[in-house]
C-alpha cells in the first residue's frame, strides 16, 4: 500500500482538523498513521508565506478495496489513560498521541480510530 504526506492547517480548531483528516481518508480511501506539528513559519516582515503558518503533517496509507476506512476521533485529553479507558469503551483505539498545532498553538493531542 502506498503512503502519501500532506499538511494541514495548524491554525485551525481541532474539529476543522478532525474534520479535514476524515475527509481526506474518505476520498483518499486511505487511513491517517501519524500526525504531527511541523516548524513554524516566521514572519518576515510585509512578505506574505505561502501556506500555513503553523503546519501539521499527516501521513496517510491507503487501504485496500473494500476495507472500511474507520473515522478520526481526536481530542486534547487532560489524562491519556483516562481518555484510553472512555474511547476504548466505546469502541475505539489510540493510534498516535503528538504535539500538533490548534488554533496556532502547540497541544498533545490524542488520535482515535
Amino acid at each position: 500500500m502506498d503512503e502519501n504526506i500532506f499538511m494541514v492547517d495548524g491554525d485551525t480548531s481541532l474539529k476543522q482538523q478532525q474534520d479535514t483528516l476524515n475527509t481526506a481518508q474518505n476520498l483518499l480511501f486511505a487511513e491517517v498513521k501519524t500526525y504531527k506539528k511541523g516548524v513554524q513559519i516566521p514572519s518576515t516582515g510585509s512578505v506574505t508565506q505561502p501556506g500555513p503558518k503553523h503546519p501539521n503533517f499527516v501521513s496517510v496509507e491507503e487501504v485496500g478495496l473494500g476495507v472500511p476506512v474507520r473515522p478520526i476521533v481526536l481530542v486534547i485529553p487532560a489524562d491519556l489513560e483516562s481518555e484510553n479507558i472512555t474511547q476504548t469503551g466505546q469502541g475505539r483505539s489510540l493510534f498516535f498521541f503528538s504535539e500538533v498545532f490548534v488554533d496556532g498553538v502547540g497541544k498533545k493531542v490524542a488520535g482515535y480510530h
